[in-house]
């Protein structure tokens, strides 16, 4: 089997360290799993970070410059590639590559074979409403994902909630969205007591972009509280974003300032978890949540909203703690529990490594991932297969 994997790229997150993952993984299993990146010229330097991964684990990869979303002359490279590679199917992940999927389906090719992999769900959404089923919301993303959809032959969401809330939003159809949840390799093996990585006698962390949905400013709202009880405490914010200044401001305002570090960008994101008490992952929704399995991974103990799709991966005071959405009396209780009992909390994180190592782990992903594909590809091309959606 011959699947090329396509993507928008502007650098290293979520749904680009999944790829990392599984493309080398079905190199393995025999499947022939090429990329193509798609990417603006001024993010080549950012894009290499993914594909010299790619390319040093064996995966053959392609490079479109596209300054343009709407190139006809695009589509017509992106069906050339997939022609002149001979796949059997192309497989699109966010919400650009399933238009760009789309389009070169209906415009050069109709026989394509399009899966889509569904990472996440559009930010102006999901900072006014999380994962709200009920929630009305048009906008340009949910049209974009709307017509793409009726010409992909079938797609995975990465979480339940995800999957809920596509199916209700009207974008994909019950029948042909599956679940697939994402498994990694991942171990941390180094000190979880290197003062270089520790700022404060007592750390909590937040590892995340710096944008609204990620929720830093819950956090930031119950530091004068938590400093009162705690005046050792330090709160590390790992990573950068466009709400920086105003999170700075917020900072400000409450007099906090002595005790909340901005690390920006950091390489180190592993040890920096490892070496904090907590992990506290404030997100309004998370489409999966990569940064679960890297506590996870470190043993450090988490802290989340009961939302989707923290509320899958934790089980409140067994694997962690969960707390009402945007409760910041709960937000603050919960953090004063954890860093009061360390015992119970060590306890919680222990668990919560099993369930990676048991569950969340690549060769389950891999063969589920591989499961989906062959019965894509044995109905489209195998004896008595129904017709292309």
């Amino acid at each position: 089997m011959r699947i090329l994997f396509m993507q928008k790229i502007k650098g290293l997150a979520g749904s680009e360290n999944y790829l990392i993952q599984l493309l080398p993984e079905l190199l393995k299993r025999g499947i022939q799993a090429d990329f193509l990146a798609i990417y603006p010229k001024q993010y080549s330097t950012p894009v290499s970070l993914v594909t010299d991964k790619l390319e040093a684990l064996g995966v053959k990869v392609h490079h479109l410059v596209n300054e343009s979303d709407l190139s006809l002359g695009l589509l017509k490279r992106i069906h050339h590639i997939y022609r002149d590679g001979h796949y059997d199917m192309l497989s699109a992940h966010l919400v650009h590559a399933d238009f760009w999927a789309a389009m070169t389906k209906l415009r050069h090719n109709r026989k394509m074979v399009i899966v889509s992999s569904k990472h996440g769900y559009d930010e102006e959404f999901m900072n006014k409403f999380g994962f709200d089923t009920k929630a009305t919301f048009r906008n340009k993303y949910y049209w974009t994902a709307y017509v793409a959809e009726r010409w992909i032959n079938r797609s995975f969401s990465v979480s339940e909630g995800l999957r809920r809330l596509l199916i209700a939003n009207g974008i994909c159809k019950k029948d042909k969205l599956d679940l697939i949840y994402h498994g990694v390799e991942m171990d941390y093996l180094g000190s979880k007591e290197d003062p270089t990585k520790r700022f404060a006698n007592r750390q909590i962390s937040i590892v995340g972009r710096l944008i609204p949905l990620k929720g830093h400013r819950f956090v930031i709202d119950v530091m004068p509280r938590l400093l009162a009880k705690y005046p050792d405490l330090k709160l590390v914010m790992i990573g950068n974003g466009s709400e920086q200044e105003r999170l700075i401001e917020q900072v400000k305002e409450l007099g906090v300032e002595h005790a909340v570090v901005f690390t920006g960008f950091r390489k180190d994101v592993m040890e920096l978890t490892a070496n904090s008490d907590i992990m506290i992952i404030p997100s309004i929704a998370e489409g999966f949540g990569f940064v679960f399995l890297e506590a996870f991974a470190c043993r450090t103990p988490v802290i989340a909203f009961d939302v989707p799709a923290g509320n899958e991966l934790i089980e409140d005071g067994i694997s962690g703690s969960l707390v009402k959405p945007f409760d910041s009396e709960e937000l603050y209780e919960k953090i004063c529990w954890q860093i009061d009992h360390p015992e119970l909390r060590a306890q919680m994180a222990a668990v919560s490594y099993k369930k990676l190592k048991e569950y969340y782990s690549i060769d389950r992903m891999v063969d589920e991932t591989v499961d989906f594909f062959q019965k894509v590809h044995d109905r489209e091309f195998g004896s008595g297969a129904a017709e292309s959606e």
